[in-house]
């Protein structure tokens, strides 16, 4: 994607994901299933945490996009994706994964990734254009937002480069 310019196509979007897919299965390719699932930072998260953390966020945007719940998708009810923090979310999405062993969390990112691939390929160019508000209703308004492509990014691949640093500071702290 050439920098600096905004909004993107739609090929040079879906390059970028693929980039940033790439990188994070690159770094994950190069540790050990025990590098992923003992050591924990501060937070007592562990590599594994991040992913699950990442399935779940993605597994949200695929939703938004496809104009279903996102909070379903992301499996919490309405009320409570309201009415608690961002933090909290996120503390509840690792205790859902805690048992779920790595092959599970990995194949499921997977399956999300490659959902949100096949969403956006077969989405009008002109939809990444709209906004966030634009796949809630489903109608044209007025709303004057980023488009819904900055939620995508955030939530997929700009969220896996967020989260690589923190990860590998995990795997980095091996004795």
């Amino acid at each position: 994607m050439t920098q600096g310019t905004w909004p993107p196509s739609k090929a040079e979007t879906v390059e970028r994901l693929n980039q940033w897919w790439r990188a994070l299965q690159q770094t994950l390719d190069g540790w050990s299933d025990t590098q992923m699932t003992e050591p924990r930072d501060a937070a007592g998260w562990s590599v594994k945490d991040h992913l699950s953390h990442l399935m779940v966020w993605e597994r949200g945007i695929v939703a938004l996009l496809r104009r279903q719940p996102r909070n379903e998708a992301m499996g919490f009810d309405e009320p409570t994706m309201q009415s608690i923090s961002e933090d909290e979310i996120n503390a509840r999405i690792q205790q859902r994964f805690a048992t779920e062993s790595l092959a599970a969390v990995r194949d499921e990112l997977d399956r999300t990734h490659a959902a949100l691939m096949v969403t956006i390929e077969a989405m009008p160019p002109g939809d990444l254009l709209n906004s966030y508000n634009y796949f809630l209703s489903g109608e044209a308004n007025n709303d004057t937002s980023q488009p819904v492509l900055a939620s995508i990014f955030g939530n997929s691949g700009g969220h896996f480069e967020e989260h690589l640093p923190w990860m590998r500071a995990i795997v980095a702290h091996i004795p």
